[in-house]
């Protein structure tokens, strides 16, 4: 049984929070991990540590921003100050998104590869993780369930007040900080040993989404959004969001590869099937928000919701329509066109309106909700 230790460090007589400092840390080290990383892919060590600037930048705001948005709720039931809200923690998955939205920036201004620093970053992550999940455990958040066992932790002062004073809990923070650094060492073996490019990225969302997924199951914490949909919580839903990408992703690249050539609107075609499912993917997850039981339209963002999906699946099925129709034509025009083309410009279309029919059906139940129709 571990004893949690002070959650303070105290300097100069001034008491600094763990968390934070373990998390400017892991940072810190992530970055100087991906500058050295660099030079296998000819990047400069000062372009690497600044675009580490850029994703830990965007990383920060994802994951502040993600925490508020779980908080909603909370604000909107409980009357809590936004000021209370913005004092708490982060969410990784937001700062995972933030910090892949701020690299993105970053090589799209200065025209850098994409694959290579998002290759090199990736691999840094559960690196910088593990002590980020090491300040969790000190502070007491994203603690694990009831347990009296030896891998069980007890908090007498967390620097979480939502966190059980004086019950054994399971540690798996500690287990989390494990099972990333097993990771980190895999995906450097892998970098270093392989040349396909995107490869180390792939790897990095598909394992940590299954230690995540994984390890949701073993959580005691009530601020993780759970149970919503076929009992999963927040984090076990992004984790299945972000498997389903990379296999998109790894199709889409092999039918890419296997295009015979014939490459005339394939990537268009690509992209609108691509949206597409994930416009299907998103508005049949809008429908069964809106039938369970928690008040998912209590919340003025429910409505943005909708207007998101209809936005995302209507100019999908149009691009997807106007693909098809012009695939039609140069056929009839005697012109050859790749069966994948035509197959991927007509199911792109097919699952927008499926998206649509989603998006009408979280409409309509959100209108119920709130009493506007009965």
């Amino acid at each position: 049984m571990i004893h949690a230790p002070n959650p303070y460090l105290n300097i100069f007589g001034k008491d600094i929070p763990w968390y934070g400092i373990l998390f400017a840390v892991g940072l810190v080290v992530g970055g100087l991990a991906s500058s050295i990383r660099g030079k296998k892919r000819k990047i400069d060590r000062f372009d690497a540590v600044v675009g580490a600037c850029f994703a830990g930048i965007g990383g920060l705001f994802g994951a502040k921003l993600l925490s508020i948005f779980g908080s909603v709720d909370y604000i909107a039931f409980y009357k809590i100050p936004f000021v209370q809200v913005i004092q708490n923690g982060f969410v990784f998955y937001g700062g995972l998104i933030g910090g892949f939205i701020g690299l993105v920036i970053y090589c799209k201004v200065y025209k850098e590869s994409y694959t290579d620093y998002l290759d090199i970053f990736a691999v840094s992550v559960p690196l910088g993780h593990v002590f980020g999940r090491i300040g969790c455990l000190i502070a007491g958040c994203c603690h694990g369930m009831p347990y009296d066992g030896w891998l069980s932790i007890i908090y007498n002062n967390p620097l979480d007040t939502s966190t059980p004073v004086g019950t054994p809990l399971l540690a798996v923070q500690l287990i989390e900080s494990f099972s990333l650094l097993i990771l980190y060492i895999i995906l450097e073996i892998v970098f270093y040993k392989t040349k396909k490019k995107g490869l180390p990225t792939c790897l990095y969302i598909i394992g940590y989404s299954a230690i995540r997924f994984t390890l949701e199951f073993f959580r005691g914490d009530a601020a993780r959004g759970g149970g919503f949909i076929f009992g999963m919580s927040t984090s076990q839903l992004i984790s299945v969001l972000l498997v389903s990408t990379m296999v998109v992703t790894l199709i889409y690249l092999y039918l890419k590869k296997k295009c015979d050539g014939k490459k005339e609107g394939f990537t268009d075609a690509l992209t609108s099937t691509v949206m597409g499912a994930v416009g299907f993917i998103l508005s049949a997850i809008l429908v069964l928000f809106s039938t369970s039981n928690i008040p998912f339209a209590k919340c003025g963002t429910n409505m943005v919701y909708c207007v998101l999906m209809w936005s995302l699946t209507g100019m999908m099925f149009v691009k997807g329509l106007c693909k098809y129709l012009k695939v039609r034509a140069l056929k009839k025009e005697g012109k050859e066109v790749a069966l994948s083309v035509e197959l991927m410009s007509f199911s792109g279309m097919v699952i927008s309106a499926l998206g649509m029919l989603f998006a009408l059906t979280a409409t309509i139940q959100v209108f119920v909700a709130l009493g506007v129709l009965y």
